[in-house]
């Protein structure tokens, strides 16, 4: 059942001013309030007790000491009434969550949905909440200790008799801004249910809750609440080579609350006008039994302008190129001219060649072990970056705060990053054959069939599962094949999903393999039911990824117009339906490549009403999990036009004579003076990301 959480009421309001100026109080008084011990951690904490990251940081009102981390909070949290076992934030004297709701993790299990702060408030708890682990500077209570900290949390929830787990692991590095959540969610076997992952609620940066969203697209999308009375800001970003969200909001605390507690899909908007601050993201996790890992970040620091800096991956091997993303955020509302500064890379890494690109302006001289930039500038709450292509040998390399000078306009923010760079592997030479022939090794035995095999027919998808061979020797891996198509896996686990042509049945042969790559007896099922098609929204649905076509992205096209687009990222060899919307219109159905790309050409209704339209290509991941791309297009009637210069489609169709513009011309110019007569104007909706 859902239940409602709308927005507060007038004494509610005052309640949670008045739990975030007592905050302020104890923060400027210098006061630090100890939260209770494990043995008397609250009912909703399960009995586990907080875990505390860094618990000597967070009070310097500089930011020198980094953050103070709580996790599986207390009830009364730093001195005042809040939700256990959700998260708070210390930073510069002042904590980043709010009253009576605050924030942390949700699970939301078929509209059932777990957590015990924000929209979970009047949810289902947690079954269980334990402290699997610490190390470092981490601790159940709140000693002085500095320094990097690991925790391990795992949350429970039980539906249906299936526990659904979320296994935490939070790093921290001393003294950086920002810590990382690396999530593993294990869905039980049996599960059909849709599983989404929230994250988020109600912020306070800098213990005030009055400010605004910012939303950035790169080089993460990243979601953040800013206060201009306290001077701080508070946000959550994507990690990169983790899923990107599917969902990010930054906007008044509880305006995806309901959403959430029905499982629903948040989107991506951002309130860029004054509110009681909160953010959400979210993960769509699928139904899918198994395990998936997702990871993001949560930062915090000053209004103003900051530079950060970050590489792609946290691991290459030696030469192979990774960008580096030198990124300025501008906070304010408004825009910061005369960025400079000097970037200089760890003693052995080197600028590589390929693409540098950015959208600083400015003067960009990448050279050697240096990045310069002058004469930048960045829009009012958003931020610049710059990209650079660095390699180096193997080993270690730091990038830090001492990496930065010449900084002009902007404060440095620069975290410790660490980027991992290993060596190519050394043939192992056969050792010198023996002086006396050595007795022949007995060849190694086959493994037997495979046995228990299913199948589990889906949209675009099959997902095919068994149980490893009872005779034989051990397989070490299996290879999975599809008949009818070319659909293949490799894998040593006991199960794989293979793309699906909608309509289709297949016989799957799975082959184990024993040591030395000796084949197994194969083994064989068939699909009792076909593959289905990806299922149609009425709506087409917010993503952050694009559609495109063999010319470019477009934004303009016209009635029974011929489009050839083209999309990645979906499941190999399977059916990716191709809609216009806003009525749902069928385009065309495409079969992915080996690669999960399509390229397939579609025309525009030639009915298709004039105005707004969104291009949508439905399908599913490599997981198996669904994939959209969407593109927006502005439909307009068809003019006599040969090759338009501004990016949208060619027009075609019969001429029109001069007098017809003329008409049409007269008729709009009447339009548009009613129109001003009648002086009613649309607002324009939020800034969506």
């Amino acid at each position: 059942m859902a239940i409602s959480r709308g927005s507060l009421s007038a004494r509610g309001r005052r309640t949670r001013a008045l739990l975030v100026l007592v905050v302020a109080l104890l923060a400027t008084s210098g006061v630090v309030v100890a939260t209770a011990p494990p043995a008397q951690a609250a009912g909703d904490q399960h009995g586990a007790g907080q875990v505390v990251l860094n618990p000597g940081g967070g009070t310097a009102s500089d930011g020198r000491d980094g953050l103070r981390i709580v996790l599986n909070a207390s009830a009364h949290r730093m001195g005042v009434p809040a939700p256990a076992a959700s998260d708070q934030i210390w930073f510069a004297n002042s904590v980043q969550y709010c009253c009576l709701t605050g924030a942390g993790p949700h699970l939301n299990v078929g509209g059932t949905l777990f957590g015990e702060s924000g929209a979970s408030g009047g949810g289902s708890s947690w079954t269980s909440v334990t402290v699997v682990g610490t190390s470092g500077a981490a601790a159940k209570g709140l000693p002085s200790t500095t320094g990097d900290a690991t925790a391990h949390l795992r949350y429970t929830a039980v539906k249906n008799g299936r526990t659904y787990t979320v296994d935490r692991r939070v790093a921290y590095t001393f003294p950086n801004h920002f810590f990382r959540d690396t999530y593993t969610f294990t869905i039980p076997a049996g599960n059909t249910d849709p599983v989404r992952f929230y994250s988020g609620g109600d912020t306070s940066p800098g213990s005030g809750t009055e400010g605004f969203g910012v939303g950035l697209t790169s080089p993460v999308r990243s979601v953040i609440s800013v206060n201009p009375g306290s001077g701080k800001l508070v946000g959550q970003r994507e990690v990169p080579g983790s899923k990107p969200f599917d969902g990010a909001t930054s906007g008044p605390f509880d305006s995806p609350y309901d959403t959430v507690a029905e499982g629903g899909n948040v989107g991506f908007a951002v309130a860029a006008s004054e509110h009681d601050t909160g953010f959400m993201t979210q993960w769509n996790l699928g139904s899918r039994p198994g395990t998936r890992v997702r990871a993001q970040e949560t930062f915090v620091g000053f209004q103003g302008t900051s530079m950060s800096a970050a590489f792609r991956a946290s691991e290459v091997a030696a030469g192979a190129p990774v960008l580096l993303d030198l990124s300025v955020l501008n906070s304010t509302r408004t825009e910061v001219s005369g960025l400079g500064y000097t970037f200089t890379l760890p003693a052995g890494m080197e600028i590589a060649g390929g693409e540098r690109t950015s959208n600083c302006g400015g003067s960009l001289s990448p050279n050697g072990r240096t990045v310069t930039l002058t004469g930048g500038r960045v829009p009012l709450a958003d931020n610049c970056v710059v990209s650079v292509p660095v390699s180096a040998p193997a080993g270690t390399y730091t990038i830090g705060r001492s990496a930065v000078s010449g900084l002009a306009v902007a404060t440095n923010g620069v975290g410790s990053a660490t980027l991992t760079v290993t060596a190519p592997s050394t043939p192992v030479l056969p050792p010198a054959p023996p002086t006396t022939p050595a007795p022949e090794a007995p060849a190694p035995s086959a493994p037997g069939a495979p046995t228990g095999l299913t199948t589990a027919p889906e949209r675009s998808a099959v997902l095919v599962s068994w149980r490893a061979p009872a005779t034989g020797s051990p397989a070490e891996r299996y290879r999975v094949t599809a008949d009818p198509g070319s659909a293949s896996c490799d894998t040593t686990g006991l199960s794989c999903v293979l793309g699906g042509v909608a309509g289709t049945s297949y016989t799957y042969t799975v082959t184990p393999y024993g040591a030395g790559g000796v084949a197994g007896t194969p083994a064989t099922v068939r699909t009792s039911v076909a593959v289905e098609a990806p299922q149609i929204p009425e709506s087409a649905p917010e993503t952050p990824l694009t559609l495109t076509t063999d010319r470019g992205p477009i934004t303009k096209a016209s009635p029974g117009e011929a489009i050839t687009v083209i999309g990645d990222g979906f499941l190999p060899f399977s059916t990716v339906t191709i809609v216009i919307h806003s009525t749902p219109t069928t385009l065309g159905q495409v079969t992915t490549d080996a690669d999960g790309t399509f390229s397939q050409a579609v025309v525009v209704p030639p009915g298709l009403e004039v105005g707004e339209h969104s291009l949508v290509a439905y399908g599913v991941d490599p997981d198996g999990e669904p994939h959209l791309l969407r593109m927006d297009v502005t439909v307009a009637a068809a003019e006599a036009s040969a090759e338009p210069a501004d990016g949208s489609l060619p027009m075609t169709g019969q001429n029109v004579q001069p007098v017809t513009y003329v008409a049409v011309a007269s008729g709009l110019l009447a339009v548009g003076f009613l129109l001003i007569l009648g002086g009613r104007t649309r607002r324009r909706p939020e800034h969506r990301l």
